[in-house]
């Protein structure tokens, strides 16, 4: 994990440790852009699970979504998670996706 500052005279970046206490215990969604066929971004807020042993994020959704869809053709992501009220705070990134179909035939993970 490369943590940085986005905005140094704003604010302190949070450590590794508190990056991975709040994604853990965040109710927040996680905001995934992707690219679509057209090469435009479309940003998609949703749900997330974050692994903090393994340091992944998992998110849920349909085969047949616009994510889906989108990280097939390309499976960079940016993504955000933030708190929209002072004191501001969040984490943000880029990763590769890797698609993995639900073995129970309900969905895929992301």
């Amino acid at each position: 994990m490369k943590i940085l500052n986005a905005d140094p005279n704003f604010g302190r970046p949070l450590t590794e440790n508190q990056i991975k206490d709040f994604l853990s215990n965040s109710k927040l969604n996680i905001h995934i852009a992707t690219i679509d066929e057209k090469g435009q971004p479309n940003i998609h807020p949703t749900w997330y699970y974050f692994d903090a042993t393994k340091n992944k994020i998992y998110v849920e959704t349909a085969r047949s979504s616009k994510k889906v869809e989108n990280l097939n053709r390309n499976n960079l992501v940016y993504y955000c998670v933030d708190v929209p009220y002072m004191p501001y705070k969040g984490v943000r990134g880029k990763g590769i996706v890797r698609i993995h179909e639900d073995i129970r035939g309900k969905g895929i993970v992301c």
